[in-house]
């Protein structure tokens, strides 16, 4: 894992220094996660397909890798297309059930696996979902095409361009995550232009400006040095008005007689403060990393070094980079 992935990782776990408010949870809870797991089921049903997907996940789960690959190949290459379209939908329910299990995962595994071995006859139907009118599993199917180029190249060039055509109109969820998925596409000239079009647009939302230009840096180190001014910016001249705290935390809800608290998402909540030095220090790490020499951004990291009021961020810094 590069360091980059490691910030982004980092950067998702709860702070040591946030307040704990656990949120509730309540009964109706596990009675919605099971009321969901039976509609699952019941729209799901019992077929070849699905029960041939769940025995291959079962093994996945045993680690029968190759076994898995063997198998999951001969059969993509026999199922009919109404089988790969079944099997797509199901891959599409694991994918954005809301209490994902172990075997969730090992499922999406097994049809991506069919997918790759069926070919680009059931792009068509990805497409539909993919770039049809929005709903939750658009950018899943999204994924699910740029996996299918990434390992066998299966119609990238098409792909990339259905993106680069729709990105511009899908609601923020599916471009981030759209995003997301294009990053492992190294120098593709398509994919540049995507991530700069949207780097421009967010320039200044210095948060979603930060998680892109994170994922654009994966995809193209080469064109990293343009933005080092907007770095700069972010972490020399920006202030708290510069941000949104409704933007930074996971959900605001109303507490004690209308008081509006904002939480993240493990449900402690949101620092405000340190949300925003969060932001500065990724900042400050990805401009340390293209160069090493700017006065004024070593300084900033040396004080958090030093003088930053949250350990976790003083202990990334110095586990991350030597200055």
């Amino acid at each position: 894992m590069n360091l980059l992935s490691k910030l982004r990782a980092y950067f998702q776990k709860t702070s040591k220094n946030s307040t704990n408010s656990e949120i509730d949870k309540t009964d109706y809870l596990s009675d919605f996660k099971e009321k969901r797991k039976e509609m699952r089921d019941k729209e799901l049903g019992k077929d070849y397909v699905s029960e041939k997907i769940n025995e291959l996940a079962q093994k996945l789960l045993e680690d029968k890798k190759e076994e898995v690959d063997c198998e999951a190949e001969m059969i993509g290459q026999k199922l009919k297309l109404d089988e790969m379209k079944r099997a797509v939908d199901i891959y599409l329910h694991n994918a954005v059930d809301m209490y994902p299990e172990p075997i969730n995962f090992k499922r999406k595994g097994v049809v991506i696996r069919y997918c790759v071995a069926f070919g680009e006859g059931i792009c068509e139907y990805i497409d539909k979902i993919a770039f049809g009118e929005y709903d939750w599993t658009q950018y899943e199917a999204i994924d699910l095409l740029c996996r299918m180029a990434l390992i066998k190249d299966i119609r990238k060039k098409t792909t990339l361009e259905l993106i680069d055509k729709n990105i511009d109109n899908f609601r923020y969820t599916s471009l981030m995550n759209s995003l997301q998925s294009m990053q492992y596409f190294k120098d593709e000239p398509i994919v540049q232009k995507i991530y700069e079009r949207q780097l421009d647009e967010a320039k200044d939302d210095y948060q979603e400006f930060i998680n892109i230009l994170e994922m654009y840096y994966y995809s193209n180190q080469n064109r990293f040095e343009q933005y080092l001014p907007n770095l700069k910016k972010i972490i020399i001249e920006s202030g708290n008005s510069d941000y949104s705290v409704l933007a930074m935390s996971h959900i605001m809800k109303s507490e004690n007689g209308g008081e509006m608290i904002t939480y993240n998402e493990d449900g402690s909540i949101f620092n405000e403060e340190e949300g925003i030095e969060a932001i500065k220090l990724k900042a400050g790490i990805m401009y340390y990393l293209t160069n090493k020499t700017d006065t004024e951004v070593n300084n900033y990291l040396k004080y958090i070094k030093s003088h930053s009021k949250f350990e976790n961020h003083k202990e990334y810094l110095m586990n991350s980079i030597e200055i």
